[in-house]
């Protein structure tokens, strides 16, 4: 598979299943021409719409992301997204967390993040729990999280409240709205 298609790209389309085609520079991928739709891991991908691939000319300033999450495939789709869309992104797994808030805290200072995504896995509750306890670590408060998981009222239900979390479901769609958060919380910052 030449022309300058990446491991992460090979990656991601075994991960996604038998893709057919890989677009050259960089790591855009192509999935399977044979299906609609397929899911992995609670992500919907659109097969035949590459629109979740493509760059848009209304891009913005370039931000830097650091994405938090346990799961090797939105953890890439994440990155690849973030990255065709003209920001920088650093990934982390929230399972390899040793020492949860000095981690988080390296990954952030690692790229200068101005953004985290961070997301909140099975089990919901002490998953949530790492969260907030990472959050009132000293030099966290400051960045804007933008919080995701792949099923909302579950988490909600598990923590007794409204988290204000966002849903990920991998559509080119929600993806847009993943981005389109990141971007207003980085034109917005906390004090």
């Amino acid at each position: 598979m030449g022309g300058g298609v990446t491991d992460e790209c090979q990656q991601l389309g075994k991960v996604l299943g038998r893709a057919r085609h890989f677009e050259g520079s960089g790591v855009l991928c192509t999935a399977p021409s044979s299906a609609p739709r397929f899911v992995v891991r609670g992500l919907t991908f659109a097969a035949r719409d590459r629109r979740f691939m493509s760059t848009s000319p209304e891009i913005g300033p370039p931000l830097r992301i650091a994405i938090f999450n346990d799961s090797d495939v939105v953890l890439t789709t994440l990155r690849v997204w973030f990255e065709t869309h003209g920001h920088t992104a650093r990934t982390a797994s929230v399972r390899d967390l040793q020492q949860p808030h000095d981690d988080v805290r390296q990954a952030i200072d690692g790229i200068n993040a101005e953004v985290v995504v961070y997301d909140v896995a099975l089990p919901f509750a002490a998953s949530w729990d790492l969260l907030e306890v990472i959050r009132m670590g000293a030099g966290l408060d400051t960045i804007p999280f933008i919080v995701t998981t792949t099923n909302r009222g579950a988490l909600d239900g598990a923590v007794h409240r409204d988290t204000g979390a966002f849903e990920v479901t991998g559509t080119p769609e929600n993806l847009a709205e993943v981005l389109a958060l990141v971007r207003d919380a980085a034109a917005h910052p906390a004090p």
